[in-house]
């Protein structure tokens, strides 16, 4: 998995992004020039572009992107937003005052949303055909492979579950 991009060469907000990305459980990439984060640009899950270097980073023109974030530690700078928008950032975080809103960002790196997964379903033609192994291959190859993987057998005549004694011991 790729790590968030943090593009700044002011050590003292450097400091500040990787203090705060502990905190969230997550360890960043950095460049310390715009031309160095052209690499990394479009597989970070996220950029986080200090102020000192939006206007470089503008220049460079790298094309554009979703979740980039400006931060700084300069309060209440007019000329911040327009470098918001040169960089297309989605907003400007004034550290350390959004520390917390910078956290919950990188948080949902380091525990990102439920994704949704394959359905499969084999149906056997009759008794015998081979279905039950046919899913159990299919689960292990999937699960060898590193994807999180759950078999239900839901014949009732195969499932133990349904005998009329009971569970079957296994």
């Amino acid at each position: 998995m790729h790590r968030p991009l943090a593009i700044t060469d002011d050590q003292e907000l450097l400091d500040d992004l990787l203090r705060v990305a502990a905190a969230a459980g997550v360890e960043m990439d950095v460049a310390h020039a715009a031309g160095h984060a052209r690499p990394y640009w479009t597989q970070a899950p996220l950029v986080v572009v200090g102020g000192d270097l939006a206007d470089a980073l503008a220049a460079v023109a790298p094309p554009p992107r979703q979740n980039v974030l400006l931060v700084t530690r300069v309060h209440d700078d007019p000329d911040m937003w327009r470098r918001c928008v040169a960089v297309g950032a989605q907003a400007v975080l004034e550290l350390p005052q959004e520390e917390r809103l910078l956290v919950e960002e990188l948080g949902e790196l380091a525990d990102p949303v439920t994704r949704s997964g394959t359905v499969l379903c084999v149906v056997g033609g009759s008794g015998g055909a081979g279905a039950t192994v046919l899913s159990a291959s299919l689960a292990l190859t999937s699960s060898r492979t590193g994807a999180r993987t759950l078999l239900v057998d839901a014949d009732p005549v195969t499932s133990p579950l349904s005998s009329p004694e009971g569970p079957r011991p296994t």
